[in-house]
């Protein structure tokens, strides 16, 4: 992401790939890492109104303006409320990264996007279980299996290589299966790695639409 972002003409990066891969938790990654570049960071769930959210970052907005310039929304219509923010992002010395967790489609979160004039430092992160939403992409799949290994062995030093193994065998090397499976087998003295895959097996499936 960071590389991506060091090019002059770049300005909208995308993280795809199936849900509990780790897109999110990457997405926050990189803006803990790189914060100290950015004025302003700030996160909108694409599931969720984003008109809401966008009142609110015009308030946090509002701390790096002059007051002869800070927005008030209870004086702008949703849509005026948007264009003006965008307006002083794109225009503005104000260096920001946008989150856009969750995005179904790029035109779906598109008039939230400002158009710049000043693109030093001005960021839109998207994250999608859409492939094809940009592209401009990094298409995030399980971990390897040297990647698991050390996961579970970081948790579960005591446990033996083999049962490492079928562990991430069992849940196809899925970060956030993982995840789950170590935290649970960590917090619970009597539930080995061999108790969980047997009780994983045994848990209820969920049943597609099209079956009987």
């Amino acid at each position: 992401i960071n590389t991506f972002f060091q090019k002059e003409d770049k300005i909208v990066f995308a993280l795809t790939g199936g849900p509990g891969f780790g897109k999110s938790q990457i997405a926050k990654k990189y803006a803990h890492s790189h914060y100290q570049k950015y004025d302003l960071i700030w996160w909108v769930d694409a599931q969720q109104d984003m008109y809401s959210q966008f009142e609110k970052l015009a308030r946090a907005l509002n701390t790096l303006l002059p007051e002869r310039e800070q927005i008030i929304p209870s004086k702008l219509s949703k849509d005026a409320l948007v264009d003006t923010v965008k307006t002083i992002l794109g225009d503005k010395e104000i260096k920001y990264l946008l989150i856009f967790d969750n995005s179904e489609t790029y035109p779906q979160i598109e008039k939230f996007v400002p158009v710049l004039h000043s693109p030093a430092n001005k960021h839109v992160l998207l994250t999608s279980r859409n492939a094809n939403i940009l592209i401009d992409k990094m298409t995030i799949g399980p971990f390897k299996r040297e990647e698991s290994l050390s996961m579970i062995k970081a948790t579960l030093p005591k446990e033996n290589k083999e049962d490492m193994i079928r562990l991430a065998d069992t849940l196809s090397d899925h970060p956030l299966e993982l995840f789950i499976a170590v935290s649970s087998i960590e917090s619970y003295p009597t539930v080995t790695i061999d108790k969980y895959i047997s009780m994983y097996h045994k848990r209820p499936r969920k049943q597609s639409k099209d079956s009987p």
